[in-house]
């Protein structure tokens, strides 16, 4: 009988297991990538701002980084880190990360399908709702993830939110902004509602 993989019980054993994965020679990408994963929801949408859940979030952030070099054609890898400084609103350092991993994507489209979408929906919203708002690119992009999963819930809100006028960065930036800025309003509700069709409990697009 196969025993059971030991997990970390803190985050010193935790970061340390990552260290180990990332130096075996016949590290598993896979393992790796799930293992980062787990540790890093939790504490990148943790809110506070203690000095203790920052520590924890720059040494993650440093692992993140170490994987994306260390399998710098793995897309996946490039995808995690540049989410990780996306939520930490480093788009200027996730942007060329994001683009990196939709190159890759591209060149084995159904291998890594959802992280082309993932991808393609984040460079979608740095564009969207950054500095420059260029609503253009970020509606060409959105469509891009589309074609590639039609299914993709936060691209059909994200599209959608663009149709409807409204800049995503916070709820009181959209109300505030989407009766000027209307572009389609009935295409955005086409697209509300195909993510509600998908997930009816779907809280950002409700």
């Amino acid at each position: 009988k196969k025993e059971a993989k030991k997990q970390p019980v803190d985050d010193e054993e935790a970061m340390e297991e990552v260290a180990r994965l990332l130096g075996e020679c016949d590290l598993s990408l896979g393992d790796v990538n799930r293992f980062i994963d787990v540790q890093m929801e939790a504490e990148l949408m943790a809110e506070g701002n203690t000095t203790a859940v920052a520590s924890d979030r720059d040494a993650e952030l440093a692992t993140l980084k170490e994987a994306a070099e260390l399998f710098s054609d793995h897309p996946p890898s490039l995808y995690r880190y540049a989410r990780a400084l996306h939520v930490l609103a480093r788009t200027e350092e996730a942007a060329p990360l994001y683009t990196s991993a939709i190159s890759l994507c591209s060149k084995h489209p159904s291998k890594w399908r959802s992280t082309h979408a993932h991808a393609l929906c984040n460079l979608g919203l740095v564009s969207h709702a950054g500095k420059d708002e260029d609503f253009a690119r970020a509606d060409e992009l959105y469509r891009e993830a589309l074609a590639i999963d039609p299914d993709h819930i936060p691209t059909l809100c994200n599209l959608a939110r663009l149709l409807d006028g409204g800049n995503t960065q916070t709820w009181e930036t959209y109300v505030s902004t989407r009766w000027t800025n209307s572009l389609d309003p009935e295409a955005a509700e086409g697209f509300y509602r195909a993510a509600l069709r998908l997930d009816p409990d779907h809280v950002p697009t409700l």
